[in-house]
């Protein structure tokens, strides 16, 4: 795709690293003593998801 057919600009979001969504490893210990490991999987707070900024207005 161009710049032309896009419109704008995006800028890609630094923390989501343009996903849209933030995956957080997570360890917990149960009954057991066994250790269970999981992903958390959440929207990006900073671009809320998007996955991009939108651009500044002119």
């Amino acid at each position: 795709m161009s710049d032309a057919t896009m419109g704008s600009k995006r800028t890609p979001c630094p923390d989501c690293h343009g996903t849209g969504e933030l995956r957080i490893d997570s360890e917990n210990t149960n009954e057991d003593l066994e250790v269970e490991k999981q992903t958390v999987i959440a929207d990006c707070p900073r671009c809320m998801g998007l996955a991009f900024f939108p651009p500044d207005p002119p």
